[in-house]
């Protein structure tokens, strides 16, 4: 991994002023990361199959653009 030296030295600084390692953080920020993806791809899953046994009906209506705007 390579990172840009100013970008390294402020991350060191935060590091500091927090009281913990530049390691930690790294590995703190990848956990969220990582927690995150992995929840909303399981929301992403769980709405998914809840959609497919679920199928909306809408009726039987077309709508014109014109009628939608006039309406709105």
């Amino acid at each position: 991994m390579s990172l840009e030296e100013d970008l390294l030295h402020q991350a060191r600084e935060t590091a500091l002023r927090r009281r913990t390692t530049l390691t930690r953080m790294v590995r703190e920020f990848l956990k969220d990361v990582v927690t995150r993806e992995n929840g909303r791809g399981r929301d992403i899953q769980a709405l998914s199959r809840w959609m497919r046994r679920k199928p909306a009906h809408v009726g039987k209506r077309r709508w014109r653009r014109e009628e939608i705007y006039r309406i709105a």
